[in-house]
């Protein structure tokens, strides 16, 4: 956010018609207005404030493959095809990246990085072993290292080659440029306070409206009246980062020269990355946590500042900050009735299981509502939970 200035679009004024009209001008929505554009669309961008300057301005960077322990799950739970399929699908977009970076003439912006998922306890060295064998079977560029680019003690870490860290701004701010040379509107300050369709679409903004065959919601959680029920199924995970002043400017590169994105698959998580400045590097820290309680003040990012100080030779703090990721909750319990045995079954309308042989009623979460039964349906939360 410091080192790219913005751009200025206007804002929407009077009524436009457009085939899709995009809700979003992150990351997520200036990209699907590529792609659609791209396949001959008419598209029109809408942003409530600037461009790539909130989730996206504020992100912590990486472009990988590699999400943690993903691919053994993937494996386990939705078969070796669904694996591969989810780390091809994942192994195209940074192709795509790097091909449109290089186009925009930002090519620069697009670091190439190896990504790592270290560990630094022993009992944890079989699951990053099984991590990167189920990921090598899925044919991503996956291995086992005991090589980790940090300057403390580790038991190894699932390395993907050939990945890469991201200036997201210097990107999408070219491509904003590119966008509109090729006939996108793309409005700032214009917030879809309305979505309404009836055939055809309408979103309306304070001064303005657009028309359109179809919308793309591409905001952090629903708006414009859009998904409004959503609100009280999701529930809010605060990712923190610190950036500081990197003085071993070596640190996070590998034994070949190549510069790491690194996460723990300890707890609490760290995630770690250089960052180049004309002034030297910087190196962010970043720890997730959810945050019930907003008079926890400054802890959070203290904590990643003692951690960095402790592992690293680091200077100043120079940046802070945090930003959301949204989940929808999701209960498993048995369809069992408690009281005799019978198959519940949803209700929509009153949202909740409904017994069709006694009347018995369970709210979604499984808790009685209505006898005769007396004991909730059982919780089989664990089998999500392994």
């Amino acid at each position: 956010m410091e080192s790219v200035p913005g751009r200025s679009f206007p804002a929407l004024k009077g009524s436009v018609e457009a085939d899709v009209c995009v809700i979003g001008g992150g990351i997520t929505g200036l990209l699907t207005a590529h792609e659609l554009a791209g396949a001959g669309r008419r598209v029109v961008v809408l942003e409530a404030d600037r461009l790539a300057a909130s989730v996206t301005g504020y992100t912590t960077a990486k472009l990988t493959s590699q999400h943690s322990l993903r691919y053994r799950r993937h494996t386990q739970e939705l078969g070796a095809e669904a694996a591969r399929t989810y780390g091809e699908v994942n192994q195209r977009a940074l192709d795509a990246i790097r091909r449109l970076a290089a186009d925009l003439g930002v090519a620069d912006d697009v670091e190439p990085r190896d990504a790592y998922v270290y560990g630094t306890d022993s009992a944890g060295v079989a699951d990053l072993r099984a991590e990167a064998e189920a990921a090598a079977e899925a044919g991503l560029p996956a291995s086992f290292t005991r090589d980790v680019p940090v300057p403390f003690a580790t038991v190894g870490a699932v390395r993907f080659a050939d990945q890469a860290q991201i200036h997201p701004r210097t990107l999408l701010l070219a491509l904003a440029d590119a966008l509109v040379e090729r006939g996108v509107g793309i409005f700032e300050s214009s917030e879809a306070t309305e979505v309404v369709g009836d055939g055809r679409w309408s979103v309306t903004t304070e001064q303005g409206s657009v028309s359109a065959e179809q919308v793309v919601l591409a905001t952090l959680t629903p708006s414009a009246g859009v998904g409004d029920d959503l609100w009280g199924k999701l529930y809010c995970h605060q990712g923190f980062a610190v950036a500081l002043e990197l003085h071993d400017e070596d640190a996070l590169t590998g034994a070949d020269g190549r510069g790491g994105v690194l996460i723990s698959n300890d707890r609490p998580m760290r995630l770690m990355r250089p960052v180049r400045r004309d002034q030297g590097r910087l190196l962010q820290v970043g720890g997730a946590s959810y945050v019930a309680d907003a008079s926890s003040g400054d802890t959070p990012y203290d904590d990643l500042e003692a951690w960095a100080r402790e592992h690293f030779d680091v200077g100043a703090v120079l940046h802070r900050w945090t930003t959301q990721d949204y989940d929808g909750g999701l209960e498993v319990v048995s369809a069992v009735c408690t009281h005799a045995g019978c198959i519940v079954l949803w209700d929509a309308d009153e949202q909740g299981w409904a017994c069709p042989c006694h009347g018995s009623t369970f709210a979604v979460d499984g808790a009685v509502t209505n006898g005769p039964a007396e004991d909730p349906l059982r919780d089989l939360g664990h089998l999500l939970r392994g």
